[in-house]
């Protein structure tokens, strides 16, 4: 059972594109968000610190394979493209990201982080167990997709990465000693179930490709 850890923060993409083409008017609806340097609206406009964070979690794929030097990653362009080919395409790629005893990395990308963890189930041929509440999201980004009436979990991502660890205790640790953010999110199951909890409620993951 491998062990779901995401790195970096939901929708970080999106709110990096609004706050650049509506600044004004999210300055007037949510002042205190740009008063202070350490909220992530003043963050995303400043590039040097943008730049800083992007490249902390760009660091994160060498430190796993400082890790487990045969982990698997697939970008979440190349994944999608992937699933799209032919069954024998998959077939050969399959056995080396269905082992349990392998380490895959994601990287959510323009259709969110609900996305993305529905292809890692699709590639793994695995169903998952996840905790949204773990998922992180800062408060600034929930406040802003709300006002504009947008889900975060299927808003565009910048900076994060999913990863599904196979000896998730470990790599929780060692990415931690190294100074990354990390949390567990949820594990992957042995069944096609693909499911999402919240609160003491239970739902299943759609299908993004159905929205």
């Amino acid at each position: 059972m491998r062990t779901l850890i995401a790195a970096g923060t939901v929708a970080d993409g999106l709110v990096k594109k609004l706050i650049t083409e509506k600044k004004g008017e999210l300055m007037k609806r949510f002042p205190s968000f740009f008063s202070d340097p350490e909220r992530l609206p003043v963050r995303m406009l400043n590039e040097d610190v943008w730049r800083t964070e992007s490249g902390e979690i760009a660091k994160i794929p060498a430190a796993v394979r400082e890790i487990e030097p045969d982990f698997t990653d697939a970008d979440r362009e190349g994944l999608t493209e992937l699933l799209r080919e032919r069954a024998a395409t998959r077939r050969t790629y399959a056995p080396m990201v269905r082992d349990p005893h392998r380490t895959v990395l994601i990287r959510p990308g323009a259709d969110g982080f609900f996305a993305a963890l529905w292809h890692l189930c699709e590639l793994t041929g695995s169903g998952c167990d996840a905790d949204i509440k773990k998922i992180p999201v800062c408060q600034e980004t929930v406040e802003i997709c709300e006002y504009f009436d947008l889900d975060p979990y299927t808003a565009p991502c910048g900076n994060m990465l999913l990863i599904a660890a196979a000896d998730g205790s470990r790599m929780l640790y060692e990415l931690g000693r190294r100074g990354h953010s990390v949390t567990q999110i949820g594990v992957l199951t042995g069944g096609r179930g693909r499911l999402l909890r919240y609160a003491g409620h239970t739902r299943f993951l759609d299908n993004p490709d159905r929205r």
